[in-house]
């Protein structure tokens, strides 16, 4: 492995992440490996358990506000304003049910979205007016280049809401918040940002976005556990939600000895967490979080970058198709591609073989990179390639 691939400390970043030692793992996209820190933070409290029958509550929640703060800082928002939940569909659900819907209501929804922006749409808020605008337009628009502006072509002065992924779970595609966010707050439209595919690869402002929802789960970049995620509910518009999701933890209890007189309901996004977290999940998350902190969204984003520029290279000499946009202001952490005469699964199935991890959807060959991949495995997964198509 050659330095000029690497972060400087590229040796200690992989020494936390055991898949590194026998795979080439990019598949981000689909789910993060756990790192050595997380599995220690969780094995650690699982003993306890089992030790102690249960772990002193004082000591949770303090593992509770510490992660709380550490994603945050990663949005850089509020801790007030972060929310743990269990995946990004429990998110957008939330978001959904929090908006005060009137009569006549509507809501533009990307229609080529993950299904977890798209199933809540379909099949609940039947009062609600649902207006699909797919980001890829085969026939108009296919990069998704105007997407924003088609958005906006749907919307009247009855749209409640904009319902979108930040980055799409295909091409790889990335939105642009901010451009989205002003333009709904202006109007006072709700923006649910589904941000799963971007946040913990990319650097992201959520206060700058505007945004008012932006649901992740925690089990691709930010490397799981999986059954946590976080959600942030924009300070700004809190007072306009109504109360959804209300449980005993909604409550501000003084103490845990009179459950007898009713406490007040929390004034921020603690609210939405209505009972007992996953406590084993978010010491796992909050190791995951320190380690990506301890890098920096800002370095992160450009190394993969970098590493997705040298694989775009490498497919485009072996004449591949390219689904992910090419200007890497467009792109995110993922590269979709397929080549014109072997087919998608043949060389999946090369690659998996040679100990390389990637996904295989819709006929693409979907890679994610991230933060401890290295430039002498992007040219390894080219080789392979290469050895197959016969370029």
């Amino acid at each position: 492995m050659c330095s000029q691939d690497a972060y400087p400390d590229t040796d200690t970043i992989r020494s936390l992440f055991p898949v590194t030692r026998h795979r080439i793992y990019f598949d981000h996209a689909s789910d993060g490996p756990m790192s050595q820190p997380a599995s220690k933070a969780v094995g650690e409290l699982l003993q306890a358990y089992m030790k102690e029958g249960k772990v002193e509550y004082t000591k949770c929640l303090e593992t509770v506000a510490e992660t709380r703060s550490l994603a945050a800082r990663l949005m850089n928002v509020s801790p007030s304003e972060i929310a743990f939940i269990k995946n990004t569909s429990e998110g957008i659900l939330t978001a959904m049910h929090a908006i005060p819907w009137r009569p006549g209501d509507n809501a533009v929804v990307m229609k080529d979205a993950f299904p977890a922006t798209t199933y809540p749409w379909l099949y609940l808020l039947p009062d609600v007016e649902k207006r699909w605008v797919p980001l890829h337009d085969p026939s108009n628009d296919p990069q998704g280049k105007n997407f924003v502006m088609r958005l906006f072509d749907c919307v009247d002065t009855h749209t409640r809401a904009i319902s979108i992924d930040w980055v799409h779970y295909l091409s790889g595609k990335r939105l642009e918040l901010e451009e989205l966010g002003e333009s709904c707050r202006t109007r006072g439209i709700f923006t649910i940002v589904d941000g799963i595919q971007g946040l913990g690869a990319l650097r992201l402002d959520c206060h700058r976005t505007q945004c008012d929802f932006l649901s992740a789960g925690a089990s691709k970049w930010l490397f799981g556990p999986q059954g946590t995620g976080i959600l942030y509910v924009s300070r700004e518009r809190f007072e306009e939600l109504k109360p959804c999701n209300i449980g005993w933890l909604s409550a501000d209890w003084s103490n845990f000895q009179d459950f007898t007189t009713p406490a007040p309901l929390k004034e921020n996004a603690l609210r939405l967490e209505e009972g007992t977290l996953n406590h084993i999940g978010v010491h796992g998350m909050r190791e995951n979080l320190k380690i990506i902190l301890s890098i920096g969204p800002e370095r992160i984003e450009r190394w993969v970058t970098r590493l997705l520029d040298r694989l775009l290279k490498g497919l485009v000499e072996l004449d591949c198709e390219i689904l992910t946009p090419l200007d890497s202001e467009l792109r995110s952490g993922i590269l979709s591609f397929r080549h014109p005469s072997i087919g998608s699964q043949e060389l999946w199935n090369s690659l998996s073989n040679n100990d390389i991890a990637c996904s295989l959807r819709n006929g693409w060959i979907r890679i994610s990179p991230h933060l401890y991949n290295t430039g002498g495995e992007v040219d390894l997964i080219l080789e392979t390639l290469r050895e197959q198509i016969g370029g």
